[in-house]
C-alpha cells in the first residue's frame, strides 16, 4: 500500500511519486557556464546499470584546467503537477565521477519573475552513483514556461586527472514531494502501459 502525504491544497498525493517526466530515453542538456574559459564535451551514453546518463568532460584543459562548472535549463513542461505554490519538493539526481572530487549542487524553479533557489551543498562524488538532493518550498506555482535547473554545479578536477581524462555524470532526475529523496522510480508518466 502506497503512502501519501497532503499537499498544501489539502489534496493527497503518493510519497516518492516522480513529478518530472520525460527523461527515460534522454537527459537534459549540460552546458558549460563560460565556454570560452571552461569548454566543455557532452553526450548521451547507456551506463552499465541500464539507465540513461549525460557524460559531460572539458574539451580544452589547458584552459582552467582545475574547475568543471556546467549548468542546465529544462523546461516547466516536464513537471506532471505544476500547482507547486506552498509545495515542499525535494529535487534530486544520480551523479558519479572518474575519480573522487567534491562538487556542488544547482537546484532552482524560476517561472517569470518568480524564483527559488536551492544551490549549494558540497557533496563528495566518485565512481560509483550518488544520489544528490535539494530540498525547497515554493511560493509560486509552475507553468510551461517556467524553468527548473538540476544538476552538479562545479566540480574541482582532480590533479591526476587535469588532461582531459576526468569526465562527470549524471542521470535520474526525480522531483518529488515532501522533504525527504526517495530512490529513483520513472514518473508514471515515463513507465510503459502494456494491455
Amino acid at each position: 500500500m502506497p503512502e501519501f502525504i497532503t499537499l498544501a491544497d489539502g489534496s493527497l498525493a503518493v510519497k516518492g511519486r516522480n513529478i518530472f517526466a520525460g527523461f527515460t530515453e534522454t537527459i537534459p542538456d549540460l552546458w558549460s557556464n563560460n565556454s570560452a574559459i571552461y569548454p566543455i564535451t557532452s553526450n548521451i551514453k547507456s551506463s552499465s546499470d541500464g539507465f540513461i546518463c549525460k557524460r559531460v568532460s572539458r574539451s580544452n584543459p589547458t584552459l582552467n584546467p582545475s574547475v568543471l562548472t556546467v549548468y542546465n535549463t529544462i523546461s516547466g513542461s516536464h513537471l506532471t503537477y505544476q500547482k507547486l505554490k506552498g509545495e515542499t519538493v525535494t529535487m534530486s539526481c544520480y551523479v558519479r565521477a572518474s575519480q573522487a572530487t567534491d562538487a556542488n549542487m544547482m537546484a532552482s524553479f524560476m517561472n517569470g519573475n518568480d524564483t527559488v533557489v536551492a544551490n549549494g551543498g558540497s557533496f563528495a562524488i566518485g565512481p560509483e552513483w550518488r544520489q544528490i538532493y535539494r530540498t525547497v518550498t515554493l511560493n509560486f506555482d509552475m507553468t510551461d514556461n517556467g524553468v527548473v535547473r538540476l544538476c552538479p554545479l562545479n566540480m574541482t578536477i582532480p590533479e591526476s586527472q587535469r588532461d582531459g581524462s576526468f569526465w562527470l555524470e549524471y542521470s535520474r532526475l526525480k522531483i518529488e514531494f515532501g522533504s525527504e529523496p526517495t530512490p529513483y522510480s520513472p514518473a508514471p508518466e515515463d513507465e510503459e502501459v502494456t494491455t
